[in-house]
């Protein structure tokens, strides 16, 4: 196959480009595996990362980086390589880590940061629902967000499924007034803890 002078020049620009990036965010994510590894050798378990499961693991999350132009994922990416090595994550019967690789392909670094504040609330162990979150002035405080970021964010959020939102009705000097309450769905602690830093 034959192209002509421009069209060799859009596709020579596009490879120069696309395989600089590559290498550029491959570094990056191995850097960052790298300083975690080191931090958590202790914590790795030295004959799960053999196995045929982790390296698939590998495998399906490095195609998933190498495919994002966004960097401050990379850390996301990094933690999640790290922690499913892991002796307390290391079962190959796990699938998890597969779903939470998903997951985080649909949020970034400020995403899981406000799912991460969000997450230190749960609801009461005596099985009574605690007040959730509701985006008032004290919740916006506590989680350093404006009113319309916190709607913004909890509605994406909702629709990946790491938060819940229950209608609250309440009435006050005889009016009936509604207001939804957020929580961190269980997988959502779950993904947070098997996600973040350690």
């Amino acid at each position: 196959m034959c192209f002509n002078t421009t069209t060799n020049a859009i596709f020579t620009g596009i490879s120069t480009y696309l395989n600089g990036r590559d290498k550029r965010i491959m570094r990056e994510i191995v850097l960052g595996i790298d300083e975690r590894v080191s931090r958590l050798e202790e914590s790795i378990d030295k004959e799960y990362i053999k196995s045929d499961d982790y390296k698939n693991f590998m495998l399906k999350t490095m195609r998933m980086v190498s495919n994002d132009e966004r960097h401050e994922k990379l850390n996301l990416f990094a933690n999640i390589m790290v922690n499913a090595a892991l002796i307390e994550n290391s079962d190959e019967k796990d699938g998890r880590k597969y779903l939470f690789d998903e997951t985080i392909d649909k949020l970034d670094d400020k995403l899981f940061g406000f799912l991460l504040r969000l997450s230190t609330l749960k609801i009461a162990a005596d099985n009574q629902k605690s007040a959730g979150w509701r985006g008032d002035e004290t919740d916006l405080e506590l989680l350093g967000v404006d009113e319309s970021t916190f709607f913004f964010y909890a509605d994406y959020l909702l629709s990946v499924g790491v938060l819940v939102r229950y209608p609250e009705m309440e009435v006050k000097e005889g009016a009936l007034s509604y207001h939804p309450e957020y929580y961190v769905t269980q997988y959502g602690l779950d993904f947070v803890e098997y996600v973040r830093e350690r």
